[in-house]
């Protein structure tokens, strides 16, 4: 079985969903929750599950993790909702790492494009389409190799709300189905 690590700084509605897909799956354990905000809504669900959770409180957390991550066997490291800028030290000693982004990038990527950041460009724009793109991380803000994306019409949508729930549910269908066969070695 594959041992996942989960990054997250938010709510954690991306987490929760990988959890309750691979609780039915027998490819994957999702094992620790990796924030930079001890009070967000993800620590609090990791918790609740009796998953492991580490804090990164300063850059030198970093090389505590990376013991914690080895010890623990983790195969893919996956980023959801995590809104800091991993070191290029930590990504080039980690296992494969994996990020999703609100758009479709190129597109509306880069530092300070997250969540309804990039819904109120998108819907500023007048776009007809948006949708999600995972995509391998590296030294910089949604810059890595795109893995997979999809797209979604959004032409009558009449706020960023809107285009948030929209992207919302292409996020709840097809994040851990991308990590699952990014684990099966299929994408």
């Amino acid at each position: 079985m594959k041992r996942i690590a989960v990054f997250a700084s938010g709510a954690g509605s991306n987490f929760e969903n990988i959890v309750s897909h691979f609780s039915e799956s027998n490819i994957a354990d999702v094992d620790l929750l990796v924030s930079n905000n001890m009070n967000c809504g993800a620590v609090s669900l990791a918790e609740g599950l009796g998953i492991q959770v580490f804090i990164l409180n300063t850059a030198s957390d970093y090389k505590v993790l990376e013991e914690l991550i080895s010890k623990a066997n983790i195969d893919l490291i996956v980023l959801a909702g995590y809104l800091k800028l991993v070191p290029a030290e930590f990504i080039r000693s980690s296992p494969r790492m994996i990020n999703i982004h609100p758009s479709l990038l190129p597109a509306y990527g880069g530092k300070s494009m997250y969540g309804m950041n990039v819904h109120k460009a998108v819907f500023a724009n007048n776009e007809n389409h948006t949708g999600i793109t995972v995509h391998e991380v590296n030294e910089h803000f949604d810059e890595g190799k795109i893995l997979a994306q999809y797209e979604t019409d959004i032409s009558d949508c009449n706020s960023p709300e809107e285009i948030e729930t929209r992207v919302r549910q292409l996020e709840i269908s097809y994040f851990p189905k991308c990590i699952e066969k990014l684990l099966r070695d299929e994408l």
